[in-house]
């Protein structure tokens, strides 16, 4: 399979990807009512359910439906890790 991405492409992506791993590690501390935290939750979970019962032929967009899939699994499970705390 030919990669048809130029440098420019590249170069895109690589910062793309430097400024997600930036944010991933800044922090913000917000209140938010737990029933609205829960509710992200339910919607998170079932777009990962959603995204991952569409199965592309093309491998590119199989692997770009699963890292978001994975994404919204990893966020729901944090939610949730903050909702356990709260009420324990």
């Amino acid at each position: 399979m030919k990669d048809h991405k130029t440098a420019a492409d590249r170069q895109h992506d690589q910062m793309i990807g430097d400024l997600e791993a930036r944010e991933r590690r800044a922090e913000i501390n917000i209140k938010i009512p737990v029933s609205d935290l829960r509710r992200a939750v339910r919607s998170l979970a079932s777009r990962a359910e959603q995204i991952a019962a569409r199965r592309d032929r093309d491998p590119v967009l199989r692997a770009a439906a699963d890292a978001e899939s994975r994404a919204c699994r990893r966020l729901a499970g944090l939610f949730e890790g903050k909702i356990r705390e709260a009420h324990s």
